[in-house]
């Protein structure tokens, strides 16, 4: 999931959008249907997990107690039997793993379509950084939250400013009026333009 030497897995044969946000809201009323899927997007999601694994140790260093440790998290995630869950929690790893490892995100941009890229970008500087600070803060107790809420921010809300900063496409405003104060200030000292 790197430009290191990590396992390259081959494109995903699921949409990104489905592999981390799951199906469309509108489609999870069918239970039956989610029920046959769950054992191959549990195998997809644990690809990635492996790929996540085998990335740490080259961006992070193999004798970091710290990359061990999650290292062991997602064998043991990749270990459980599918379930509903179990693939939310999965989804979470993944997700968590996207918010804070900019290889992860490149990964899936530099494979993934034009769609799947701009997905990637958005969850990484719209939605997940308003939502991963929460979920990190409550000892990640709570995966099908994060999930759900990365899910509905994404869908429902596309674009929409999320947070206290400015979306990457919109300008600061409170820049630009600091900006715009100290150059009537600098006219005002030298005494050209008239009135500030």
């Amino acid at each position: 999931m790197a430009d290191h030497e990590a396992p390259s897995p081959s494109p995903s044969p699921l949409p990104l959008r489905t592999l981390l946000l799951g199906p469309p809201l509108s489609a999870r009323a069918d239970a039956d249907a989610a029920a046959d899927a769950e054992e191959a997007l549990s195998a997809e999601l644990d690809r990635h997990l492996r790929g996540l694994e085998a990335l740490l140790p080259l961006t992070h260093g193999a004798d970091d107690p710290a990359v061990r440790q999650a290292m062991f998290a997602m064998r043991e995630a990749i270990a459980l039997p599918p379930s509903r869950a179990r693939v939310v929690c999965k989804r979470a790893l993944l997700l968590f793993a996207h918010a804070r490892l900019p290889e992860v995100r490149e990964r899936w941009k530099a494979t993934g379509t034009a769609e799947e890229a701009a997905l990637a970008d958005d969850l990484a500087d719209r939605v997940l950084p308003l939502l991963t600070p929460r979920f990190f803060k409550n000892s990640c107790q709570a995966p099908g939250a994060y999930a759900l809420a990365a899910a509905v921010l994404t869908e429902l809300w596309p674009g929409e400013r999320l947070g206290n900063w400015p979306l990457t496409a919109e300008p600061d405003t409170e820049q630009a009026e600091q900006a715009e104060q100290a150059e009537q200030a600098e006219q005002a000292e030298h005494g050209g333009g008239g009135a500030p």
